[in-house]
């Protein structure tokens, strides 16, 4: 059974992934925020490393994630207000031109739950793991993802 990468991969229209990250890359990220990437996002990077559907929707490469309190869509004591942890949480995707957008919760050990919220106004959790975010997003849609 091909993972849900795969599946990305053969469903969209090869303009709008994009160009897949390197290892060195990868760890350069690690190294800076002090995180180790769970298996699944590292395979997003190498395989996929980004989707724009043109507009509406937007998973981003890994050269634009960033921390929830280094985004600049947030101001650091507010997001800090609706998520207690955002110091641990970042940033991936916007749907609807960054009207809301999907955070995940990462730290040194790969092992430990990776937790996807979607902010808007508030945080709620979508999803466990980003491979259950990315199989909503693609057999559901990204607007099942969009929390209540």
């Amino acid at each position: 059974m091909p993972s849900i990468i795969e599946v990305l991969r053969e469903r969209l229209d090869k303009k709008s992934l994009g160009q897949p990250a390197t290892e060195q890359e990868i760890t350069e990220f690690e190294t800076r925020y002090g995180i180790t990437f769970p298996n699944d996002v590292r395979e997003y990077f190498l395989k996929i490393n980004g989707v724009d559907s043109g507009g509406f929707v937007a998973l981003e490469p890994l050269r634009n994630w960033k921390l929830l309190i280094e985004d600049t869509e947030f101001r650091p004591d507010e997001i800090c207000k609706i998520l207690s942890d955002a110091d641990h949480y970042f940033t991936f995707g916007t749907y609807d031109i960054s009207v809301w957008s999907w955070a995940i919760k990462l730290n040194t050990d790969p092992t430990v739950d990776t937790p996807v919220v979607v902010i808007f106004q508030e945080a709620t959790k979508v999803a466990d793991t980003f491979t259950s975010f990315l199989h909503q997003f693609i057999m559901d849609s990204a607007e099942s993802l969009l929390g209540p």
